[in-house]
Parts: structure tokens; C-alpha cells; sequence
């Protein structure tokens, strides 16, 4: 019987496309004793379950740690698609990119019926943001962001000190924001609002552009339904439908939802109709001289992951002893190697159009940043990279009466660990 429990410490259960970490933690967020091990991502996925069970088991045996009985609940952290109020990993058959198998996996069911506890699984970057909250210095703030950058970019919302993840449990998609980037000799950058108003722009392109404004906003917010009601779409509903649907990073949106016409009863619906409002402010269209970066529709994943900054690095890299990560470029950069400087420069320059986007559509200040951003070795570069970051948005993107406080995380190595538990010490 899984029901309210008294105890001293919480069971949490972190499983990436890598690694998997169980870990027994006390409600300061003290870790008593952890084990981490290989995820095998293609095994069946119950076997994966009985193996995480076997290794909380272990967890108890031959250690200084409080008996069994005494355990509160078990948190879960596991990377999306996932459906948080089912407790299910790859809901409707579509598998988190890195767990292959992981089709309708009955996560919380299963470890409820194994240890007679509570349990709840989150969107790992989403614990995170929790974690910030209860851990970090989110505890001074009632509603912030997080961008978490590191293999790939994703984030949170807290709202009024409690986590928002939208109406499927999959938004916060922060990392898949996109904008239409262009040569230039000068860089000059174009709200949505700016766009749809330039005459050299032709219609097809700005109903193109308005496309991936709808999706950006879906990807943050996560609605039932979305409001195009914009003359851009009238009669032209499906085209927009097709170009949403193949940037719209969660599957469990229903492309039929985005609709025109009147808006549905519904509390989860986002409303693209209104020029005036917030969500035309966003950047969609870059023009830039950076020689790291190709010509197109682009996400910000794509630009500031770990894998994104090494790309764009090798694209003006000309030496023979050339650098296969992103601690190694922001090292290099730190070093005076040029090319390297170029790349990081640009990573802060991305992260700061990213950053302002979240501020626009979202309305939130401050954003914490976590994750491999901190791919600075030590204080010093991670200063500069914060300070390149901070005077891209005064300079670039935020209008003068336009606030924005980028923070670095006060999370420490075991963020990752502590965010497991951390909803339920909300």
C-alpha cells in the first residue's frame, strides 16, 4: 500500500542515455551513499527497471545508512518525452532519443509495487530548475527560468515557487527555439513584430517566419492548443501546420490543435494573434558576419550544445592539433588561440539571443544558466563568458527599458542527484 510516509531520507533515481545513478539522500539534500552504473539504453526496459531496483537494495547493504523503512518517497529524473502525471517513460510509443526501447514504460508503477513508496518522475531538466529553487539561489526568487546547456539545451520553469511543465509535462523546450540566420557584413537582428512589418520581406517568407514563431512558443509553454489567427494564416492553416509540427520538439502535440477561428475553452492554450503582444517581440531572424555558422532555419541547441560549439569551432580551425570538445575550446579561447576565441565569443553571443527570447515569451527574470555553459575551467573564464554574455544583451538584443539578469547556478557537482528529490521537498 503506497501511501503518506514519516522518514529522514528520500531514494532517488537518475537515469540518463549513459549512466544511471541511485542515490539515498537526506532532506537537507546530505547524499548518504550513491551508485552509479551504465544505462544499457537498447536492453528491454523492465530488466533496466529490475537492475535500478537491485542497486537501491544495495544501496541498504553493509553501509551507515538509515534502514529501509525509514525512506519518504522516490524521485525520478529521466530525459523527455515522458508523461509526469502517468508516471510513464515514451508515452504514446516515442522513446526518449537515448533510450531506445523505452516505449510506455510504467516507471512509477513499477517502483511504487517494489518498495510501497510514492514515486514521481520528472523531466530531468525540469528537476533541475526544482533544484535550483530548493538548493540553489533560486530560494530567493518565487518565479525564475532555467537554461541548462550542456550535451543538449533544454530548462525550467518555476512559477510562484512551483515547477510549470506545461500541459503534457514536456515544455520548458528552450533549446529548440529557432531563428532564420543570413550572411551579412553586419549584424542586425529582427523581431517577429519587426519582420511581419518590413516591406522587402515577401508574404510566403513571413508566414514562413510566423511558423516558427507559433513553434518556438509551443516549445516553451507546452499548450492543448494553439490561436493563429494572424491574416498571415488565413487560408493558409496547413502550410503553417506542416512548418509548426516539424520544429515542435514534443510529439504529443496535436497538430490539429493549432487552430484559427475562436480560441478554445481551454486552459492550456497559447494565442499568436495579437501583434501587439509579447510573443511577436521574440528574435526570428539573424543577420551576422560569424564565420562559425551556416546559412538557414537553426535551433539554439544547435549553436551552443556541446556538439554545436565544436562545429562551429572546426569551421575556422585551421591548425593541425585541433580540439574535440567544448572544455577544450573554452580552454584554448582562455589561452589565446583565435580560433577558439571566435567560437566562444559566439557561444555567449547565442546564448544571449536565446536568453532574451525566454525573457520576451516567457516574461521572466532572473534566468539561472547551468550545465556545461560551465565548460570554463576556472573563475576567471567563466567571468568573462558571463561578461561577453552580459554585454551582448545590453548592446544587441534588450531594449533600454528591458531588465535580464543571466545568473550562473549555484548548483553544485550534485545537482543532477539532488534535483531527483527535489519535488518532493517543494
Amino acid at each position: 500500500m503506497v501511501g503518506e510516509k514519516v522518514g529522514n531520507h528520500y531514494i532517488g533515481i537518475d537515469i540518463g542515455g549513459t549512466k544511471i545513478a541511485v542515490t539515498l539522500i537526506e532532506l537537507d539534500g546530505n547524499i548518504l551513499h550513491r551508485i552509479e552504473f551504465p544505462s544499457r539504453p537498447s536492453a528491454p526496459p523492465m530488466e533496466v527497471l529490475e537492475e535500478i531496483a537491485v542497486a537501491v537494495d544495495r544501496l541498504y547493504e553493509g553501509n551507515e545508512v538509515p534502514p529501509k523503512d525509514q525512506a519518504i518517497a522516490i524521485g525520478i529524473s529521466c530525459g523527455g518525452p515522458l508523461d509526469p502525471f502517468r508516471g510513464i517513460i515514451g508515452p504514446r510509443g516515442y522513446n526518449p532519443p537515448n533510450l531506445f526501447a523505452w516505449k510506455e514504460v510504467p516507471l512509477t508503477d513499477f517502483f511504487e509495487e517494489r518498495f510501497g513508496l510514492k514515486a514521481h518522475v520528472e523531466n530531468d531538466a525540469n528537476n533541475l530548475a526544482l533544484a535550483e529553487l530548493i538548493f540553489g539561489g533560486g530560494k530567493d526568487y518565487r518565479t525564475f527560468a532555467m537554461l541548462l546547456v550542456a550535451t543538449g539545451v533544454g530548462g525550467g520553469l518555476v512559477v510562484d515557487r512551483h515547477l510549470d511543465n506545461g500541459f503534457s509535462g514536456n515544455n520548458s523546450e528552450f533549446g529548440h527555439q529557432r531563428f532564420l540566420l543570413r550572411r551579412a557584413a553586419q549584424v542586425r537582428s529582427m523581431t517577429l513584430r519587426e519582420v511581419l512589418a518590413a516591406p522587402e520581406v515577401d508574404v510566403e517568407e513571413k508566414r514562413f517566419l510566423y511558423a516558427i514563431g507559433l513553434a518556438n512558443v509551443i516549445n516553451f509553454f507546452d499548450p492543448q492548443y494553439a490561436v493563429a489567427n494572424h491574416p498571415l494564416a488565413a487560408g493558409h492553416l496547413e502550410a503553417i501546420r506542416r512548418w509548426v509540427d516539424e520544429r515542435v520538439v514534443n510529439p504529443l502535440f496535436d497538430r490539429n490543435n493549432l487552430v484559427e477561428g475562436v480560441t478554445p475553452q481551454s486552459d492550456s492554450a497559447v494565442d499568436l494573434s495579437d501583434p501587439a503582444g509579447r510573443f511577436f517581440d521574440q528574435v526570428i531572424l539573424l543577420e551576422t558576419d560569424d564565420p562559425t555558422v551556416e546559412e538557414g532555419d537553426i535551433s539554439l541547441e544547435n549553436l551552443v550544445s556541446g556538439k554545436g560549439v565544436v562545429a562551429r569551432y572546426l569551421r575556422v580551425d585551421s591548425s593541425d592539433e585541433r580540439k574535440d570538445s567544448a572544455k577544450k575550446i573554452f580552454a584554448a579561447a582562455a589561452s589565446g588561440d583565435p580560433a577558439a576565441r571566435v567560437a566562444v565569443d559566439g557561444t555567449a553571443f547565442y546564448v544571449a539571443m536565446g536568453l532574451t527570447n525566454m525573457r520576451r515569451i516567457l516574461d521572466v527574470d532572473p534566468i539561472f544558466l547551468c550545465g556545461g555553459i560551465t565548460y570554463c575551467a576556472n573563475e576567471v573564464q567563466r567571468r568573462y563568458f558571463f561578461s561577453q554574455i552580459e554585454a551582448t544583451l545590453r548592446q544587441t538584443f534588450l531594449r533600454p527599458d528591458e531588465v535580464l539578469h543571466p545568473i550562473p547556478t549555484a548548483l553544485k557537482q550534485s545537482a543532477g542527484d539532488l534535483s531527483t528529490i527535489a519535488y518532493w521537498l517543494i
